[in-house]
């Protein structure tokens, strides 16, 4: 398990922004606040901590991918620092891809794409190549 803070949370956030107005603060403290509730354990440390596993980067490769057999959404955002698009663009390749995968690309997002404010050009695209 790893922790990070609320000061932690909102560095992270704010290091993928690459755009005005990218999201709204009220959203972020919203997302915050949501996260501290699920962990109640957490929240009693200190001011309050979100814990989350540690995840391995290593072991989901182009091979593995090529393996999967079930639908896979890739998501890239355009600015994610915590998944950089070049590594969706890597693993979506090959055979695979005609059959079982979809990659959309999130213009003036980053990792926390679902809270930002273009979130219903994510979904619009999701839908729309169901």
């Amino acid at each position: 398990m790893n922790t990070q803070s609320h000061e932690e949370f909102a560095a992270n956030w704010d290091r993928q922004v690459g755009c005005q107005d990218q999201y709204d603060p009220a959203a972020s403290e919203s997302v915050w606040l949501e996260m501290i509730k699920s962990d109640p354990v957490g929240a009693t440390w200190g001011p309050g901590v979100r814990r989350a596993p540690q995840v391995t980067t290593w072991g989901w490769n182009a091979e593995v991918v090529a393996k999967t057999q079930i639908p896979t959404l890739m998501v890239s955002g355009e600015h994610d620092k915590q998944v950089p698009p070049e590594r969706v663009r890597e693993l979506y390749g090959g055979p695979w891809v005609a059959t079982k995968g979809i990659r959309r690309s999130c213009p003036v997002s980053s990792h926390n794409a679902t809270w930002e404010k273009n979130h219903l050009l994510l979904f619009s695209r999701v839908r729309s190549n169901g």
